[in-house]
């Protein structure tokens, strides 16, 4: 029993993989672009063996910041004060789609690991010369891979993080943050205020026109041709002659951040980050500017208002009207969604039209359902888009996101061949689809999203002539390069 248990305490390489299980468990639950093999571990295994207070230290600080990482990429966070706020809200989630039976699993695990490693780590065999041997390849291979500096970007030349350093990339991250916040407050997203600026002299051009801005949770842009032209076909509209005129045209314009960030570039034509959204200067937004060319103005959100306190600061973008969840579910509407479940998107959409039916209306609407995860139970209505898109190979949760999409498309559609006064309708994503396998992130192009422009010219409508409308359908479609990020 004796030299067994010797020859086992000295084996104690192998309590580094051990120690590495609920890391690995993270990652392949998360599909994260952290490192196979993380230099951090294997520092606080070698380096400070024997101190046990000081590894267990080291190890929470391991995992704390792979978390960071992993939740950062995911949800386009700018940071950890944006995380931070974001775990504020954490009330207002529906935790109830996660298994107890399995956090509990997780938190156990973890512990436990740390506990055995601990214990048994005062005579590993692996010298400081092969750690730093191993470390000095690792370095060379994360250069050669394409992420150099033990980055965990998602431009390397192979779909795999050989070696990596959480630790380090969550202080480079954060560091980088608050630099770019420093240097770059000036930067604007031009796309953003060439269509506001263009939204602006359409509402002066149109005395009686009513606005609609529409924000598309998730929607980015596809890199596959087919499935980039199947997001947009509900926009080509059938020939009916009591529809009014109709021209539409689809670009695309930067998205960079979370919700919140891109809701400033949709309504304002800058970036805020969500720390700053509640102070941030809004004078020169949308709801704002319209209100001020005689508009009434509205805000829409299926969401609790509560969630990163949009009651708070919404009234700031000059909507003079809010409506959140509540809205419609005292009127007894379904709910939708997963984690962020709320209004359905149906109905959202149904009541930001209903307010430009009058003249002289901007309505602004925040969709929610896309949110990933996606409702398993909320297929594609479209059977035969959703059989063809799985026998191109395309993932299968990628093909129900554009097909929910799509979806939205064809209602967005069908509600503005019924508008009667002439409508100005943009719709945008807020940021492409935080996916988390490399197959699934790799599907749409990196910091792009759609605009899409819709302008309804009802003939006589303005003096309410009972004419026959005749309908004209344009559709401008910018060529998007499906280039490799």
């Amino acid at each position: 029993m004796g030299p067994l248990y010797s020859n086992l305490k000295s084996l104690n390489e192998f309590f580094f993989v051990v120690l590495l299980i609920p890391y690995w468990v993270g990652l392949i639950v998360f599909s994260s672009n952290l490192p196979v093999l993380p230099i951090d571990l294997l520092a606080i295994v070698i380096l400070l063996r024997g101190r046990n207070n000081i590894q267990t230290i080291f190890y929470a600080l391991f995992l704390a910041s792979s978390a960071i990482i992993t939740f950062e990429n995911k949800y386009f966070f700018g940071g950890i004060s944006e995380l931070f706020i974001s775990i504020l809200s954490i009330k207002e989630l529906n935790l109830s789609i996660f298994s107890i039976f399995w956090v509990a699993v997780v938190v156990i695990a973890v512990i436990s690991c740390a506990y055995f490693i601990f214990r048994s780590a005062g005579n590993s065999l692996i010298s400081l010369k092969l750690f730093v041997f191993i470390t000095a390849f690792a370095v060379a291979i994360d250069f050669l891979n394409g992420s150099f500096f033990l980055s965990n970007t998602s431009s390397r030349a192979s779909k795999f993080n050989y070696f990596g350093s959480p630790l380090v990339t969550a202080v480079r991250s954060e560091i980088s943050t608050y630099g770019h916040a420093l240097l770059n407050d000036d930067e604007q997203p031009k796309q953003a205020i060439a269509q506001l600026q263009q939204t602006y002299q359409w509402a002066k051009d149109h005395e009686n026109g009513s606005v609609l801005f529409l924000l598309i949770e998730s929607m980015g842009v596809p890199r596959d041709p087919w499935l980039n032209g199947a997001l947009f076909q509900p926009l080509q509209l059938p020939e009916n002659r009591q529809s009014p005129t109709v021209h539409i045209s689809i670009d695309y314009t930067q998205s960079k951040g979370s919700t919140i960030t891109n809701e400033f570039r949709f309504l304002c034509g800058r970036w805020v980050s969500i720390a700053k959204a509640k102070d941030a200067q809004k004078g020169d937004c949308a709801g704002n500017i319209l209100s001020g060319l005689g508009f009434r103005t509205i805000g829409m959100h299926g969401f609790s208002s509560r969630m990163f306190n949009r009651s708070e600061w919404w009234h700031g973008f000059g909507l003079q009207q809010t409506w959140f969840e509540d809205h419609w579910l005292e009127q007894s509407k379904s709910s939708c969604g997963t984690l962020f479940r709320g209004a359905c998107d149906v109905d959202l959409i149904q009541s930001a039209f209903e307010a430009i039916t009058w003249p002289r209306t901007f309505s602004y609407a925040l969709t929610l359902n896309t949110h990933l995860p996606l409702d398993k139970f909320s297929p594609a209505a479209d059977a035969a888009f959703f059989s063809t898109c799985i026998s191109k190979e395309i993932d299968p949760n990628v093909c129900q996101l554009i097909g929910m999409q799509r979806e939205l498309f064809r209602q967005i559609v069908a509600s503005a061949s019924e508008q009667r006064i002439p409508t100005w309708i943009v719709v945008t994503g807020d940021h492409p689809p935080p996916f988390t396998s490399f197959v699934q992130v790799n599907a749409f192009l990196k910091n792009l999203v759609p605009i899409v422009t819709i302008e309804i010219l009802p003939r006589d409508a303005a003096i309410g002539l009972p004419t026959q409308l005749q309908k004209k359908s344009s559709l401008n479609f910018r060529h998007l390069q499906t280039h490799r990020d």
